[in-house]
């Protein structure tokens, strides 16, 4: 699985999506066979990139969806929980300020943000921030960007 898993994600770094969906998709299959703790959601929010990458955003957008309502149904979510989490969640916002729908970009920044403080892994902290940042910026709302930015910097630094 953990192989399956790897060549997926060379896959996608070298822009062949449709082979990194294949390999996830089979690596979740895979899971879902033989391990007693299933992470479904992993795959999905990895899926959900690859369907980014290749401009499917609806279909991205409903499996970070999927993998956000699973996410938020886990009881006691441990760190690695956490943090796909937390790329889902950044992952939604990144789609819609592209798509102009800053509203809901802006919330779900928020959601990626507290559950990166709530996990103390600074370099998604600093992700998050600087993506706020740079989306307010652009609304024309400095006085909130330079607050965010600020904090990145100072998270980088």
């Amino acid at each position: 699985m953990a192989t399956l898993s790897n060549l997926a994600y060379v896959y996608r770094s070298q822009g062949n999506n449709t082979e990194a969906i294949a390999y996830f998709k089979r690596a979740s299959e895979i899971e879902q066979e033989y391990l007693p703790v299933k992470k479904k959601y992993y795959f999905m929010a990895n899926i959900a990139e690859a369907y980014k990458n290749m401009g499917r955003i609806d279909t991205a957008i409903e499996h970070l969806a999927r993998a956000d309502s699973i996410l938020k149904n886990i009881e006691n979510p441990d760190d690695e929980d956490l943090l796909i989490w937390i790329d889902v969640a950044k992952t939604q916002a990144d789609i819609y300020n592209e798509l102009g729908n800053t509203g809901k970009a802006y919330t779900k920044y928020l959601e990626a943000l507290t559950l990166s403080r709530k996990t103390g892994y600074p370099e998604k902290e600093g992700r998050v921030v600087a993506a706020l940042g740079t989306m307010l910026m652009k609304t024309g709302d400095l006085v909130q960007a330079r607050y965010y930015l600020d904090e990145g910097r100072r998270i980088a630094e």
